[in-house]
């Protein structure tokens, strides 16, 4: 549940408010989720649920996220941290951070669809799959990278306080980004198709 900051906020509707302490939903919660990763691109086929060719490496892990404001009842700001380890020929961890967006959706009948996007960086343990092809393709370290997380969430009446989610996992250098400083001399790193539950508390 988001709120305005005052009642003359909520009748301009525009107005950012710090997130209330207890307030359920975007206060803070917890995604829990398994995935694998693929071979697509990103944007591309990394973008759609699996539709690239997947690799022999699973992902499971939990990202905590902790809102910070609201703008009226649509949209969230917070932060998130993540942790999740890759599991193939060689096992890794990989661990994220950064600011995260929400759209709190629309609602068709007893079904809300939202959307959301994580950016910030990630860290890995060491590289995995496509991953390292990419690191030796382009000369690279991905060790360190931006991160992007795109996502769409379905919550269900009779389930408030769970949300099921499909997110992006991307990792990229950004070494074909005009506007971003190159991280490791590496464009797209690994991408993965992360599926899991996200709980308030």
């Amino acid at each position: 549940m988001l709120v305005y900051s005052d009642q003359s906020a909520a009748q301009e509707g525009f107005a950012f408010s710090a997130a209330p302490q207890g307030v359920g939903m975007g206060y803070g919660d917890l995604f829990i989720f398994g995935g694998v990763m693929t071979e697509g691109d990103f944007p591309g086929s990394a973008m759609v649920p699996l539709m690239g060719s997947l690799e022999d490496v699973f992902v499971a892990g939990a990202a905590y996220n902790h809102e910070f404001a609201n703008h009226g009842p649509d949209w969230s700001f917070g932060g998130e941290v993540g942790l999740a380890g890759r599991f193939g020929n060689q096992s890794s961890a990989d661990f994220w951070i950064g600011p995260s967006l929400r759209y709190n959706g629309f609602s068709i009948g007893s079904l809300t669809v939202s959307f959301g996007i994580v950016a910030g960086f990630s860290a890995v343990t060491s590289s995995s799959g496509i991953e390292r092809v990419r690191e030796v393709t382009d000369g690279g370290d991905a060790a360190l990278t931006y991160y992007l997380g795109p996502e769409i969430g379905l919550t269900f009446d009779a389930l408030p306080d769970k949300q099921f989610l499909f997110r992006s996992h991307h990792r990229s250098g950004g070494k074909n980004v005009s506007f971003l400083p190159t991280i490791g001399n590496m464009g797209d790193a690994s991408n993965a198709y992360l599926f899991g539950v996200r709980q308030p508390f």
